[in-house]
């Protein structure tokens, strides 16, 4: 059911929310090492594949252990085989694999009002980049909580990621834009 609902988010919703962000990193470094984390179907980072794949070096997914993650690593290694893919499949969503590398671009929508404590998975995650590195998170809150919404009360995340040295930019979409240059 989760993967059905990821495949109809195109035919339900404005897109650019995923593929301007990806756009305005893009243009940003001439070598990017993508982070997305809670990725669910990245549909920016696979417009971005098909339209201006030149920049992106690496990528690497982290998203729970279901069966999107088999059918966009299908994806991606059938449009860009060349690129370096890396996924890391969670077992628990509060849970942080161990990671090789370091990212300049990092994409996050829809996953931190999901954990019980996000500031600990911001924090982690931000120990992966790089000196000059840009952000496009979703830190907007989310009411109550219920459902799946573990801790809907996120924007205080904004002043964290200022406290680790990044620049808050514009809004695009709903997502925060981060930039640090080291």
């Amino acid at each position: 059911l989760i993967f059905y609902r990821f495949l109809c988010y195109p035919f339900r919703s404005d897109m650019s929310c995923y593929f301007s962000p990806y756009e305005k990193a893009l243009a940003r470094f001439q070598s990017n090492d993508i982070l997305d984390y809670g990725a669910g179907i990245p549909y920016g980072l696979i417009y971005s594949l098909l339209n201006n794949r030149k920049s992106i070096n690496s990528i690497t997914l982290i998203d729970l252990d279901l069966t999107h993650l088999d059918f966009v690593q299908f994806l991606i290694n059938k449009i860009a085989p060349d690129i370096k893919l890396d996924i890391y499949r969670l077992k628990d969503t509060e849970s942080f694999p161990k990671m090789g590398g370091e990212y300049n671009f990092f994409f996050g929508k829809d996953i931190f009002e999901h954990l019980r404590n996000p500031l600990n998975n911001l924090k982690e995650l931000i120990t992966y980049s790089k000196p000059d590195t840009i952000c496009y998170f979703d830190f907007q809150n989310k009411g109550k909580k219920e459902n799946q919404h573990l801790s809907p009360n996120i924007d205080f995340l904004t002043d964290e990621m200022i406290k680790m040295g990044f620049k808050r930019g514009t809004m695009s979409y709903g997502l925060s834009e981060f930039i640090r240059i080291g």
